[in-house]
């Protein structure tokens, strides 16, 4: 399942996550949010 954890444009945030490998990996980084990405999103959630 694709979800995002963060901070929103004007807040920080800090996740701390544990949790074990599975063949030899952990986690899948996916792409990037720019803050002009979120406010576009925000502003359609509206």
């Amino acid at each position: 399942m694709k979800h995002w954890h963060g901070a929103t444009s004007t807040t920080a945030m800090t996740h701390i996550a544990i949790q074990e490998k599975l063949n030899g990996k952990s986690v899948e980084w996916l792409e990037k949010v720019s803050d002009k990405e979120y406010d576009e999103a925000q502003s359609a959630s509206e």
